[in-house]
C-alpha cells in the first residue's frame, strides 16, 4: 500500500514539473520576442553565424543591455580590436532563438539581407564578425 502511495505522489510531482517546464518555455521565449529591435538585431548574428560567441563593441547601448538581463555575458577582454570584446550567449537563450528564431522576426530577416548584401560587395567581415 506505502510503495502505491510513493507512486502516486512521484506521479504527481512529474506532472508538476512538466507543467512548470513547459510554462517557463513559453515565459522565455515570450522574454525573447518581447525584447527591443536593437537587441534581436545582436542576437539575430548569432543565429546567422551559427556561433555562441561574438566580437560587439562593449560601449553599444544594447550589447549592454543584453549583458544586464543575463542573455549574453563578456567572455573575453581581449579582441583584436582595441573597442571590441566577445561575448557569449548564454545556453538557455541560444537554445530558444537557436530552436525558434522566429521569436527574432523581422530583425533576423533584415539583418540577413544587411549581411548578404554586405559580403556580395566583398567585404567578408562585417562590424568585426567574419561572415564567410
Amino acid at each position: 500500500m506505502i510503495w502505491l502511495l510513493s507512486i502516486a505522489i512521484l506521479s504527481a510531482k512529474a506532472i508538476i514539473c512538466c507543467a512548470f517546464g513547459i510554462r517557463n518555455r513559453i515565459s522565455l521565449g515570450n522574454f525573447i520576442r518581447n525584447l527591443g529591435s536593437d537587441e534581436k538585431a545582436i542576437l539575430a548574428h548569432y543565429i546567422i553565424t551559427n556561433t555562441t560567441t561574438l566580437p560587439f563593441n562593449y560601449s553599444n547601448a544594447a550589447i549592454n543591455r543584453l549583458v544586464a538581463i543575463d542573455v549574453i555575458f563578456m567572455s573575453s577582454l581581449t579582441s583584436s580590436s582595441v573597442l571590441c570584446s566577445s561575448y557569449s550567449i548564454l545556453p538557455w537563450a541560444w537554445k530558444i532563438i537557436k530552436n525558434n528564431p522566429v521569436l527574432l522576426e523581422p530583425e533576423l530577416s533584415v539583418v540577413r539581407r544587411e549581411l548578404d548584401k554586405r559580403i556580395k560587395e566583398n567585404a567578408s567581415t562585417v562590424d568585426g564578425i567574419k561572415y564567410s
